[in-house]
């Protein structure tokens, strides 16, 4: 173990190694920057248009006790909910390719 005076007396710069052999970040470039927040933007734009569609549009349309939020309305939800859990299992796509023992 290093004593504090051997840890001062450490050579220049080793803090600067230490910080580089972690993260070696690359420098800033403003267009790459400009594409990556388009891209997660957009993406969630479209994730809550399609929450909105399904939500205010479909579900009211298919289920009328669901024009108006009433209790009735999250028993369907739930329902739909658990639809899709139960889908998620039957296909297997909880667990990918590989065999859960």
């Amino acid at each position: 173990r290093l004593s504090e005076a051997e840890l001062d007396a450490s050579a220049p710069g080793q803090d600067e190694r230490m910080r580089r052999l972690y993260f070696d970040a690359p420098p800033f470039n403003l267009r790459q920057f400009l594409r990556a927040s388009f891209a997660l933007l957009s993406g969630l734009a479209l994730w809550i248009g399609i929450w909105d569609l399904i939500d205010y549009h479909l579900i009211p349309t298919m289920f009328p006790c669901c024009i108006n939020p009433d209790p009735e309305c999250a028993f369907v939800k739930a329902g739909a909910v658990l639809v899709g859990l139960f889908g998620l299992y039957i296909t297997r796509s909880l667990y990918g390719q590989e065999v859960v023992k």
